[in-house]
């Protein structure tokens, strides 16, 4: 099976991170999917940016969440660019790619407002939820139990090893009805991706952006990776790396 690549907040090697533009790039050089993260604002609207507060990439300042849409919108983020909503990348890269989807936001309301958008533009099937919160993922998959979720393993402590860090790992996700295992690669190996397939669960390598990262991925055959290095990424596993 060939591994996922999934393109980090876009393609940001020429363009501002979680961009149209950005995206439109990780579908030209041969991303699988993108990441990419949503937030709620003030009056009720579904924004793409990483941090919680402006003014990374953009010019903008202040909480997304006590921000209406007209204000974030006339922020620029370098000369052309602005912060663009969830349906402005649904509706330019539709079903071209598939998504993981971090959800930023912190009430109900603003999940439910994300599942009506996926279902208005019928993407359910190509996306991934992941999210810093736990309970976004418990909750979207109770109201949407066909949802595909994704969980964040943290880096292993320095007094747990790495066989107590995978059964955990495992069997946490199983207990959330998880699907995915998003693990630093120092955590993967082989017999850790054969039991988590053993239980229905998909292994995702973070972070890999060098070329010896994404070497060891590829090798390692996991079933997909994240990476801010898209061209790299596509060119090895095009050579078998």
């Amino acid at each position: 099976m060939k591994t996922k690549l999934i393109a980090h907040r876009g393609d940001t090697k020429d363009h501002p991170e979680n961009t149209l533009s950005a995206f439109q790039a990780a579908l030209e050089n041969g991303a699988d999917a993108i990441e990419l993260d949503v937030h709620l604002t003030n009056d009720g609207k579904l924004v793409v940016h990483h941090d919680y507060y402006l003014g990374n990439p953009d010019n903008g300042e202040g909480k997304i969440y006590k921000k209406d849409l007209s204000y974030i919108q006339s922020l620029k983020i370098g000369d052309a660019e602005k912060i663009p909503t969830l349906e402005e990348v649904f509706e330019l890269i539709g079903d071209k790619l598939q998504y993981e989807i971090e959800l930023k936001g912190f009430t109900e309301i603003f999940l439910v407002k994300v599942i009506a958008l996926v279902k208005k533009y019928n993407l359910a099937s190509v996306i991934e939820f992941t999210s810093p919160n736990v309970y976004n993922l418990t909750r979207i998959k109770a109201f949407e139990p066909s949802f595909k979720t994704g969980t964040f393993v943290a880096a292993l402590p320095g007094w747990m090893d790495k066989q107590l860090g995978q059964a955990l790992a495992i069997n946490n996700a199983l207990l959330g009805n998880i699907t995915v295992l998003h693990c630093p690669l120092t955590l993967v190996d082989g017999s850790f991706i054969k039991a988590a397939h053993n239980k229905g669960l998909l292994v995702h390598a973070a972070d890999c952006d060098n070329d010896e990262d994404l070497r060891a991925a590829f090798i390692m055959n996991v079933d997909q990776l994240s990476t801010n290095q898209v061209s790299l990424a596509t060119s090895l596993r095009a050579q078998g790396a």
